[in-house]
């Protein structure tokens, strides 16, 4: 693994001794692979579930008033009246 800086754009400045490693091979073109903060291309992936899943968890669990027959109830009505906004104002 070699280390460059970024020069002047569009350019990457790397040390001599690299450079005549490089020349030593005769090539006119080299592939540079650029790994960000030196992680050799693994990028953390965020391990958040999809909204399909947070919306499935939510329905299931209604939250902190999963034992609330008032707030489901309230939850009921609310789906109901935007199912109905939705309605009335994409017809």
């Amino acid at each position: 693994m070699i280390t460059a800086k970024l020069a002047k754009k569009p350019y990457l400045e790397i040390s001599k001794s690299l450079y005549d490693e490089i020349a030593k091979t005769g090539k006119k073109t080299i592939k540079i692979s650029i790994h960000p903060n030196g992680q050799n291309g693994r990028v953390a992936k965020k391990r958040r579930p999809s909204l399909k899943k947070q919306m499935e968890f939510a329905e299931k669990t209604l939250g902190i008033w999963a034992d609330d027959p008032k707030i489901e109830q309230a939850f009921k009505e609310l789906d109901e009246r935007w199912q109905q906004w939705r309605d009335e104002t994409l017809s």
